[in-house]
């Protein structure tokens, strides 16, 4: 049955109910908790009390979770700073997650910026009018809150009750806060951040499910050690367009970090996908953080081929001579190019136009272009693709 903590000074000084917390917090994460630390199940002397507190600080401490000036004694003395600094480790450790020196603060602003449409700057100020809120919901869950463009920002409270019922009701998110305290401009940062933490589950869900469909024949299983050796993310960039990793099939797992680099190079420029929040040394690394790379890797989601005019090449007769009332054909391979529109305008002499025949390309990505020149004179083709011409155009055919 759930327990209700009224003062953490108080509830929690036996260490009975901490060691729960932390024996749960360790079995969710997937931690295996040593079996030589065991609690007094009954501690009724102060000393039973020190035990049990020495006990759970040890068990966090073999996690590696870093505890400063915290001992048994201070949250005996029930120091209520030292407290809620224990527990906000907790929550960063096992909520937020975020690690390897990452402030939570800036991995959950990235991993927000990345899947939001609005720019957001900080905990505080910008939740206040429910709008964000209403916006992440609708973006988690699209048609949620289909009107959330259109909410009236005066309206505040109103629209913090709606975005947390919404997540309440749809996306089994608790309400940690009381839609009166989002509402309030001097709303406590920690607790915004700790209630918006809950949003990523679902979301790196959502983003592990999307990465599986697509890159099928891989195992995908978290957004940390499996894209340490750069393959995962090698075969994710390349998914995008066949060839743009350069030799994937053969790529060597224990060159991680050249993998690693290759790819993020082949995502900023053919994909526009920013690494600012995190670097490749970081990719490698067994510990890297997982609010980080879920911003870095949800922005593959919206993201196309960049449109690359200058690698469209067009050939053929067609460019170099035209006759009379002939067909002139000619050739446009944009199979490099990215995604974008090819267009293509024939001028003739004034008061003409030449008669264009476009054909969509193939799977090769080649366009096959014909035309008719009525009259005698200098034509100029005008190609454009995804409206930049391409090398050499405007051609010039007598």
């Amino acid at each position: 049955a759930p327990v209700k903590v009224g003062d953490i000074t108080v509830d929690l000084c036996d260490g009975l109910l901490l060691h729960q917390l932390a024996e749960g917090l360790l079995k969710k994460a997937g931690k295996v908790q040593p079996k030589v630390f065991k609690v007094n199940k009954n501690p009724r002397l102060k000393q039973h009390k020190l035990e049990n507190l020495g006990i759970v600080l040890r068990i966090l401490a073999d996690q590696k979770i870093k505890l400063v000036n915290i001992g048994p004694e201070d949250l005996m003395a029930g120091n209520l700073k030292l407290w809620l600094g224990l527990i906000w480790t907790l929550i960063d450790e096992f909520q937020i997650k975020s690690t390897k020196g990452v402030s939570s603060k800036k991995a959950l602003l990235d991993w927000l910026n990345a899947i939001l449409p609005r720019k957001v700057t900080n905990f505080t100020t910008d939740w206040n009018d429910g709008t964000l809120l209403c916006t992440l919901v609708d973006v988690l869950r699209p048609g949620l809150c289909p009107n959330h463009a259109s909410l009236n920002p005066n309206a505040g409270l109103q629209n913090c009750e709606l975005g947390m019922s919404l997540a309440e009701q749809h996306l089994c998110i608790p309400q940690l806060l009381d839609p009166s305290d989002l509402n309030n401009p001097i709303v406590d940062q920690l607790s915004v951040m700790t209630y918006l933490s809950y949003f990523t589950e679902s979301q790196n869900e959502a983003l592990l499910n999307w990465i599986r469909a697509r890159i099928p024949d891989r195992e995908v299983n978290n957004l940390t050690t499996d894209w340490n050796n750069g393959l995962l993310l090698s075969a994710l960039v390349d998914s995008f367009k066949p060839g743009l990793v350069e030799n994937l099939d053969k790529l060597n797992p224990s060159k991680a970090l050249d993998n690693v680099t290759k790819a993020m190079k082949v995502a900023n420029e053919r994909l526009g996908i920013s690494s600012s929040g995190v670097k490749p040394s970081e990719v490698t690394d067994p510990k890297v953080d997982e609010l980080s790379m879920a911003a870095y890797l949800t922005e593959f989601r919206d993201s196309t081929l960049k449109a690359l005019p200058g690698q469209c090449l067009a050939t053929g007769q067609g460019l170099v001579a035209a006759q009379l009332n002939f067909n002139a054909e000619f050739t446009v391979d944009c199979s490099e190019a990215g995604a974008g529109k090819l267009q293509v305008e024939v001028k003739g002499p004034p008061h003409t136009e030449p008669k264009t025949k476009l054909v969509s390309p193939g799977p090769d990505g080649v366009y096959q272009v014909s035309y008719c020149s009525q009259e005698l004179g200098m034509l100029s083709i005008a190609i454009l693709f995804a409206e930049e011409p391409i090398p050499s155009s405007p051609f010039k055919v007598p």
